[in-house]
């Protein structure tokens, strides 16, 4: 992957996960050079490990996540197309929700 892809990626992924975690920072996304990874907190419950923004939440929630669930996440993301598509949105919330006891 040339590195002008990559700069493009990690604007595309930003763009993204901020609508998600306002607060997640990044010392220079899409800028030449070493750029500090973008991270937010995991949305699983109490739980304070720190994620790569290209991933929804920690490993160990994830696997709590019904297959079904993961699948419907990747299906919606189609490769980037499906950013901020009502399906992805709606695949998103399904999966927090599943690692998230009932109210």
């Amino acid at each position: 992957m040339s590195d002008a892809r990559g700069r493009a990626l990690q604007n595309a992924l930003a763009a993204y996960l901020t609508r998600w975690w306002p607060h997640a920072e990044s010392a220079g996304a899409g800028r030449p050079g070493k750029d500090a990874v973008m991270t937010h907190r995991c949305p699983g419950p109490r739980c304070t490990h720190q994620v790569d923004d290209n991933m929804l939440m920690c490993g160990r929630h994830w696997r709590m996540v019904p297959a079904p669930l993961q699948r419907a996440v990747w299906a919606a993301w189609r490769n980037g197309e499906g950013r901020y598509s009502p399906e992805h949105t709606a695949a998103i919330e399904a999966a927090i929700r599943s690692v998230n006891p009932r109210d």
